[in-house]
């Protein structure tokens, strides 16, 4: 079965590598430095896209909503330091369908990027057999 696709943009590389360990195992991990970048990563049709709010090149709230007109339904998750909530919200405003303070915890994400890609759709189906 084909693993879930999901692209993680973030100008942290270690906070990209940290993503990338936590769900390696069960998703295709793409990763992207900044937003320009990320537009064009988003062209191999990523599952979920978990996307910085602060970045340099191009923000996370102009990532966010070039991406919405390029790819209308794909789920986005937003990272945001707990001191730029008021960005997060932004970005909720704009389409973005969770966010998610850093530092994470890593359980957290892996629950958010679950429920949000069809592994958290496919372990609720086996739950309720």
């Amino acid at each position: 079965m084909k693993r879930p696709r999901v692209l993680v943009i973030d100008d942290d590389a270690e906070l990209r590598h940290t993503v990338a360990l936590v769900l390696g195992d069960a998703y295709e991990i793409v990763e992207a430095a900044n937003g320009l970048d990320g537009l064009e990563a988003a062209k191999s049709k990523p599952d979920l896209v978990i996307l910085d709010v602060a970045m340099p090149v191009l923000g996370g709230l102009e990532t966010l909503n070039a991406l919405r007109a390029a790819h209308p339904s794909l789920p986005v998750v937003m990272l945001t330091s707990a001191d730029d909530i008021e960005r997060a919200q932004a970005a909720l405003r704009a389409g973005a369908l969770e966010y998610i303070t850093k530092p994470f915890d890593v359980a957290d994400l892996r629950s958010e990027v679950e429920r949000l890609t069809s592994v958290g759709v496919e372990a609720e189906k086996g739950e309720a057999k």
